[in-house]
């Protein structure tokens, strides 16, 4: 494929061949004589595969980075990424709320440095509608991130956001000779061929298969990061041995003494508490958003790490010198990691609470006032297991203005396409009390999650895993019952299976008794009927709001009654 003027399109979703040639034509249309638009194949995508992750969503922005990473070996500087969302938006299949405007991923690869070797590169990634590209190539050359999107991070479809190698520690600059993941199963296939007398190539089909990364699951440490009025912590993110984590905690306690920094409380000096990192291998990027997330309190900001083990001097630890950081808060429930000095550690610490707040507040305010982000000094973490598209939960519409919206899980992958068709436009259909409607903005929307992944031959759910989906559902604090599901049944008659708790009662007061959660009362089981498609919705509003009893409900639409299923013993 020639470089100049040639515009690939890498495929990180299955396209079969009509629909590779109908997105092709789209995007040279819209792009016209400016460039000849052609689908690149990835050459080596066992890079997409994750490390010990089987769940992996095959679009992801690690993904879209590991193919930035393959186009910049092949000297493209430039590439699109068609998605999960371009291809819903190519085949008109959209989940409730989404863009219908084709759009894909634009990826800018820039090169940093002269070492021909292993030259640095950064990678810049943003989403854009397909319509109006005719300066297609000016956008491409363009592409950066400005920190005036700083605060709006979150928002990665109109501000774009730089991808860096999640498997790398933060910092480190991505390399064109090789990434983190396949470092790292050079290093596990090299042990193999040491340790055991295998063929190399059985080796390598091990480390395929070797879960590096396990369950990361760090221990819950947000109480001990509340802080306090005589400590501070900070969080290690490189594995160490108590007897080192203890030399180091002495070494800063002693430094901060000989600077004379201390509380002004009855303690007297200040009180450091280093906590330890819990796996065998230093934090990637990854890891360090995860640990973030799954352990910060959320009233403190910033946290601060030490992110590699300090020199030894005499007398303790080079501090001045080693690697600090701290990770701060963005909006849009974005962070973003900062390098920092030993002195900056100092004055973070012995400030109050309150102060530190506003300490991260300002910080964050001089950094998008800059024209340009420092790579090597600030990098926004940008969750690289989750798409560039809004991805809420399947049986959540991406955006619910201006629809109602209900859940239908399947209960059944073997529907015939006409079938399936056939059931949507019942559940779309309006019964003839919302013809009576005035609300215009009255519109249907159903949210569907598959019982299987496409294709897979698996028999039809039963009432038991009826009860498992609406017990997993009925603990999230945001669901709002009743559930619906769809099973073979409903592809022959367009009835839907509805779904709604069996409420324990307080007999003395004739009221729900909230006895295991003080926003879900206690159940006996559930309850379920079923019900013509097309009275899906008006059920919903009517259980959600409690102005129809459960079985009245199944009456009403005239196909079924009502069922309990008690709570498994």
């Amino acid at each position: 494929m020639p470089i100049s003027n040639s515009l690939g399109v890498a495929t990180l979703v299955w396209l079969n061949p009509h629909d590779e040639a109908q997105l092709v034509q789209r995007l040279q249309d819209h792009v016209g004589k400016t460039a000849s638009v052609q689908i690149w194949h990835l050459p080596k995508a066992k890079l997409l595969r994750p490390i010990g992750e089987r769940d992996y969503p095959l679009d992801s922005k690690g993904n879209i980075f590991h193919a930035a990473a393959l186009a910049h070996r092949e000297g493209l500087s430039s590439i699109f990424v068609a998605d999960s969302l371009t291809k819903r938006q190519l085949k008109e299949d959209l989940r409730p709320g989404e863009d219908p405007l084709l759009s894909v991923v634009m990826v800018r690869i820039r090169r940093q440095g002269a070492d021909q070797n292993d030259r640095p590169f950064r990678v810049i990634a943003k989403r854009h509608t397909v319509e109006g590209l005719a300066n297609i190539l000016y956008l491409l050359n363009a592409l950066e991130i400005s920190p005036s999107f700083l605060n709006r991070n979150g928002n990665n479809k109109d501000h774009g956001i730089e991808l860096h190698d999640p498997d790398r520690a933060v910092f480190e600059p991505n390399r064109a000779s090789s990434t983190g993941r396949e470092n790292h199963e050079t290093s596990i296939t090299a042990a193999l061929l040491q340790s055991f007398p295998l063929p190399t190539e059985l080796c390598r089909a091990i480390t395929s298969m070797i879960n590096n990364r396990a369950h990361f699951q760090p221990k819950k440490t947000a109480g001990l990061l509340r802080g306090s009025h005589h400590g501070t912590v900070i969080m290690l993110s490189f594995p160490a041995t108590p007897g080192e984590i203890e030399e180091l905690r002495v070494s800063v306690e002693l430094s901060l003494r000989d600077r004379g920094y201390h509380h002004p409380g009855p303690v007297g000096s200040m009180k450091i508490q280093l906590v330890p990192w819990t796996n065998d291998y230093q934090a990637t990027r990854r890891d360090l958003e995860m640990h973030w997330n799954q352990t910060h309190h959320p009233k403190l900001c910033p946290i601060w790490y030490l992110l590699a083990p300090p020199q030894r001097i005499a007398g303790g630890y080079d501090l001045e010198r080693a690697q600090w950081a701290a990770i701060y808060h963005g909006s849009n429930d974005g962070i973003f990691i900062a390098r920092k000095t030993f002195q900056s550690r100092l004055m973070e610490s012995i400030s109050p609470q309150s102060f530190r707040r506003s300490a991260a507040t300002q910080f964050q305010d001089r950094l998008a006032d800059q024209l340009s982000i420092d790579p090597d000094r600030v990098e926004i973490f940008c969750s690289p297991d989750s798409p560039l598209y809004l991805n809420p939960p399947m049986w959540e519409p991406v955006d619910s203005a201006g629809i109602t919206s209900i859940a239908l899980f399947y209960l059944t992958n073997q529907l015939p396409e006409e079938q399936q068709q056939t059931l949507k436009t019942e559940l779309h259909t309006l019964n003839d009390m919302e013809d009576d409607y005035e609300d215009e903005d009255y519109n249907k929307a159903c949210c569907f999650v598959p019982w299987a992944e496409e294709g897979e031959n698996v028999s039809g759910g039963t009432v038991d895993d009826m009860w498992e989906v609406f017990w997993g559902m009925y603990q999230l604090t945001t669901f709002e019952m009743p559930i619906f599901f769809i099973d073979d049944q409903s592809g022959i008659d367009q009835t839907v299976l509805v779904v709604y708790p069996d409420h324990c009662y307080n007999s003395d007061e004739d009221a729900q008794s909230p006895m295991e959660d003080v926003n879900k009362p206690k159940v006996n089981g559930m309850l379920y009927g079923r019900i013509k498609g097309r009275d899906a919705h008006m059920a919903w509003m009517d259980l959600r709001d409690v102005s129809m009893d459960f079985d009245e409900c199944v009456r009403l639409s005239g196909q079924d009654e009502e069922h309990q299923y008690p709570v498994p013993r």
